[in-house]
């Protein structure tokens, strides 16, 4: 009588990817901000103050897009050169390409892959809006957010959830996505769908 011989199976286990390191997450020329909740969040700024105190203009891209490809698409700071108007205006990206996935922002039911995650993209806006604040010379109230689409939405979630910095909003392809909006102050909204 043979026995068979003992069979070892190996399993190998995976272990998580090591995230990537900022420098990976923000693109050159931009900055980047790491929230309360350890996201390293980048954003690109264009001061157009011209030393004096000017409108902080938030640029929100739609999902899947991102910062550098908003920037281009809508050209705001030759717009804001024609006609002489001062600004320091920001591209910010949603979350998800330091993951390999499309780019978006929580707006609240939409989009994922922010949604699925819980990121708190209204605390990241508080903090980077104090952050600039501190470091331009911005006339607060003139903190504008306009969006595409996602961006959009995210745009009407900051009128609703962050009405204490947030003064006006400008909303293209977009829709209010969260259950309740009770600003503290009324914020003005320009809508085009």
């Amino acid at each position: 009588t043979t026995t068979a011989p003992a069979v070892t199976t190996t399993v190998a286990l995976s272990t998580p990817a090591t995230p990537p390191s900022p420098a990976a997450v923000v693109p050159p020329g931009y900055e980047s901000i790491t929230t309360a909740d350890g996201r390293v969040r980048s954003y690109r700024v264009s001061d157009l103050s011209n030393g004096k105190p000017a409108p902080l203009l938030f640029v929100l891209h739609g999902f899947g897009g991102n910062a550098q490809a908003m920037s281009s698409f809508t050209n705001n700071e030759n717009s804001l050169n024609e006609y002489d108007l001062d600004a320091v205006v920001v591209y910010p990206s949603g979350t998800g390409a330091e993951q390999g996935l499309p780019q978006s922002w929580n707006a609240g039911t939409c989009c994922p892959f922010a949604t699925f995650e819980l990121v708190d993209d209204v605390a990241f806006f508080d903090e980077l809006i104090a952050s600039l604040i501190s470091q331009y010379d911005i006339d607060t109230d003139r903190v504008w957010v306009v969006g595409h689409s996602n961006g959009g939405m995210m745009a009407y979630r900051l009128a609703c959830e962050l009405s204490t910095r947030v003064t006006a909003i400008g909303v293209a392809a977009g829709a209010l996505v969260i259950d309740t909006c009770a600003p503290v102050r009324p914020v003005s909204a320009l809508h085009a769908h």
